[in-house]
């Protein structure tokens, strides 16, 4: 039986941090990648001119080294799919895991108060602060999603800190992103 969660994680971003740094720190797959300590690898493939993916997307095969016992009785490498498309306030992310487990994640730049509607979105005016916004929508099986969402909500909370974290660095280095 198909199952659902959906979950919104918000941090406000320090005012020191431009738009533009946290934008180009979400626009590159790599800043990304480098959030994942399980992320062994990756390689960006051509897209099936078939699929629905956004024109704009890139596609990337992603390995991922997981241990399914404790003490390393069996660590293995899986091959996950991710797809990227970037968009005006953000990037949209969606991830085709193990177990068929489907993550879309988007990750949005918006302004003011937090709010439950991240598309709508306006320029940043003097006086107001950004916030980075993550919804996830995971959906899998009746077994695979109850058993893996809270693993999954701490860890993209702890991605989301790094992102921030990440553009605070970016600023104090000039507005530079260095993700790795």
């Amino acid at each position: 039986m198909p199952s659902i969660h959906r979950y919104t994680l918000v941090r406000s971003v320090p005012n020191t941090v431009s738009r533009d740094t946290l934008l180009a720190l979400l626009h590159e797959p790599t800043t990304i990648f480098h959030l994942s300590p399980i992320i062994a690898g990756w390689k960006e493939i051509e897209k099936d001119p078939d699929a629905s993916q956004a024109r704009s997307s890139r596609v990337y095969q992603v390995t991922d080294a997981v241990s399914f016992l404790p003490f390393g009785l069996y660590d293995t490498t899986v091959k996950v799919m991710i797809e990227f498309a970037n968009f005006e306030h953000g990037v949209v992310i969606t991830k085709h895991a193990i177990f068929g487990l489907v993550f879309h994640e988007t990750w949005t730049i918006q302004t003011g108060t937090r709010s439950d509607s991240p598309a709508a979105q306006v320029e940043m005016t003097e006086g107001e602060t950004l916030e980075l916004s993550l919804s996830v929508e995971m959906s899998g099986n009746s077994l695979t999603v109850p058993a893996f969402k809270g693993m999954m909500e701490k860890n993209h909370l702890m991605y989301l800190e790094k992102v921030v974290e990440l553009a605070i660095e970016a600023s104090e280095q000039g507005g530079q992103p260095h993700p790795s």
